[in-house]
């Protein structure tokens, strides 16, 4: 039988994960690599069955492999003591990895010979037998896992693998979760936010996945009560995630982890890049309690820490269980110039960004977003001039002056012009001399105060010494859409709704990002509790605005940072509901322009009375040729009006 997730407390023996086509709520099939994968294809043996096929996209050495998951313990919990079984059907000889995974990972091996090809054969294994771990995890009350995975390789390009009827048999009816660990309260991160590259804590956590490297190690997000993401470990040996967005924390001096074991343990961990890791091992490791590291990334130096795709933690006993917390970077690092580069004559340039104020009057806070551009040059006479152009975004503070330079240790006032400010220092500088410049500026109840760090002569020589007026963005627009779905359980039951996510992001002159999402949602259904959430571009929050109808919301977002073409950034759209969050990943070249591919889904007009919007969520009581976003009778729909 198929279980419906509004079921999960009332068990039959078996649990239906896949059969005929049907895909149980509250599960996903996932592309893991170079996979095709349909859940709606016709049978090889029967055109009325409908199965799940598996195709190579390229047909080029290595593997495909897909699965299916949960992110319900409600369901994986039971399944601990089951036994796992499926129908199979290769056309070609092949190798098949069956996997399940919960943090950990095991599998089983199919080797399909030619007297297995064309034909369906029936497979089972005992869930404690064939997977120890994971059903340990399981049973544990591990927040979900693998339910079906397939790894496929020895293939060739007429290689299809089908699978179907994919049951847990015999399951555990009496399961209940175990009582949920005391989580200990996160630290508190004593650096302001916009000195943080977070990872995950307080100020935000990164897209990630756990490594499929053989750990033993189960792990569970959970939140402590203040609100801060806290990880719990078990069978702690070493614990992976692989990020879905590489990191680039070059300009960060420390990586920061705050671990607190409940077991005596070891423990060690890594930024790696492709390739490139090395072992960092923690001292004094004191069980019941946090203990806190700031580790200089120099310890890395065979890193590359502009491409940061992995983390790991490791030295753990094997059976230790424990905490993560506050996984970030920070600081300026101490980018040495190199020596034979220095020079009289050389203009140094930079910028500081995401940077902000606020200023209280009238019982009002508001925050002034600005960055900083700034030139350095050692002139002839050994004296350095310093140009800064301080770039509000979103208006200037009341009662903003000129302000001053501070250029080891002594005050000089700044020139003003339209907001670029020029100090020639009297005072000279040996070549190679490391300095602290400081820009400081009034302004009304409060003071700007940015540094950096220059070492005397370096830059390279340029025409013009004032900080580069920036290159314009083009106002191209991408466009694309994402389907996908949101379970949410409340009072024990458990729905799940469809949606389609409609966006483009426009670059605009003043090399910003403007971000329209739409979510459509089917059958004029929306998850209970949905406020208008956030899209985070680069790691950067930013605010939504919001239009809503019944069926559809769409929200707006324009960056305050600036973005050059070319910049692969990542995009991430997070829309709070009741009791969970919904998160829509991407990546985005700035520059780049694309139209919404499913052009053969969208409807033609009817008759029939509509609303119009454009795709920035604007409404349009004219339309005229064009592509637009349609509110007629409750549902939401893309029209292409001709």
């Amino acid at each position: 039988m198929l279980l419906a997730a509004a079921s999960v407390t009332a068990w039959s023996e078996d649990f239906t994960v896949y059969s005929n086509g049907v895909l149980t709520a509250d599960c996903g099939l996932d592309y893991w690599w170079n996979i095709v994968n349909n859940a709606q294809a016709t049978s090889p043996t029967d055109e009325n069955v409908k199965v799940w096929s598996m195709t190579h996209e390229q047909y080029v050495d290595g593997n495909f492999c897909g699965g299916i998951s949960t992110s319900s313990k409600a369901y994986t919990g039971p399944l601990h003591s089951s036994e796992f079984t499926f129908q199979y059907y290769a056309t070609t000889p092949c190798k098949i990895t069956v996997r399940l995974a919960a943090g950990v990972e095991e599998n089983q091996v199919i080797e399909v010979t030619e007297a297995d090809v064309n034909k369906w054969i029936a497979a089972s294994y005992q869930v404690a037998e064939a997977y120890p771990q994971v059903a340990a995890a399981w049973n544990d009350g591990n927040n979900g896992g693998v339910l079906a995975g397939f790894v496929i390789e020895n293939f060739t390009a007429e290689t299809i693998l089908y699978v179907n009827d994919i049951v847990y048999k015999n399951i555990d009816t009496n399961w209940t979760a175990p009582d949920a660990p005391e989580i200990p309260l996160a630290p508190v991160i004593e650096q302001p936010q916009d000195e943080v590259l977070s990872v995950f804590s307080q100020y935000g956590v990164a897209a990630f996945n756990i490594g499929g490297w053989g750990q033993s190690t189960t792990w569970e997000k959970l939140e402590d009560a203040n609100g801060a993401p806290v990880g719990y470990m078990t069978n702690f040996n070493y614990l992976g995630w692989e990020l879905a967005n590489h990191i680039d924390a070059s300009k960060c001096k420390y990586m920061h982890v705050d671990f607190y074991p409940m077991t005596e343990t070891n423990f060690g961990f890594t930024p790696i890049s492709p390739g490139k890791e090395k072992a960092y091992i923690a001292t004094d490791v004191v069980a019941g309690q946090w203990n806190s590291y700031d580790v200089e990334l120099s310890h890395w130096d065979n890193v590359d820490l502009t491409d940061i795709f992995q983390i790991k933690f490791d030295q753990g006993n094997t059976n230790a269980k424990g905490y993560l917390a506050n996984v970030y970077f920070w600081g300026t690092a101490d980018i040495e110039p190199d020596p034979e580069d220095l020079a009289i004559g050389n203009t140094y340039k930079g910028t500081l960004e995401d940077l902000s104020v606020e200023q209280t009057m009238n019982d009002e806070t508001k925050t002034y977003p600005y960055s900083v551009e700034y030139a350095v040059k050692y002139n002839d006479d050994k004296t350095l001039t310093i140009k800064t152009n301080l770039k509000w975004t979103a208006g200037e503070p009341i009662g903003i002056i000129a302000g001053a330079a501070n250029v080891a240790g002594v005050s000089y006032d700044f020139t003003l012009d339209n907001g670029l400010r020029t100090v020639t220092t009297t005072a000279t500088f040996e070549l190679g001399e490391k300095l602290e410049i400081t820009i400081v500026c009034p302004y009304a109840l409060g003071l700007l105060s940015e540094k950096f760090n220059y070492t005397v002569g370096s830059g390279e020589i340029v025409n013009d010494d004032d900080p580069e007026d920036p290159e314009e963005g083009t106002g191209a627009v991408y466009a694309d859409e994402i389907n996908n779905s949101y379970s949410q359980t409340l009072e024990g039951e458990t729905k799940e709704y469809s949606y389609k996510l409609t966006y483009d992001i426009t670059w605009n002159t003043d090399r910003t990002l403007t971000i329209n999402a739409m979510f459509d949602w089917a059958d004029d259904a929306m998850p209970v509790g949905m406020i208008p959430g956030s899209v985070f571009v680069n790691n950067i929050l930013c605010d939504f605005t919001e239009t809503s109808s019944r069926a559809a919301t769409t929200r707006t977002a324009t960056t305050v940072e600036k973005y050059s073409e070319g910049q692969t950034i990542p995009v991430n759209i997070y829309i709070p509901v009741a009791a969970g969050v919904i998160q829509v990943p991407f990546n985005y070249t700035v520059g780049s322009e694309h139209q919404i591919s499913a052009i053969a889904g969208i409807e033609t007009t009817t008759d029939a009375p509509a609303i119009y919007y454009n795709l920035q969520g604007i409404r349009v009581d004219n339309p005229g040729n064009g592509l637009y976003i349609k509110v007629q009778n409750g549902k939401t729909t893309k029209v292409l009006l001709n």
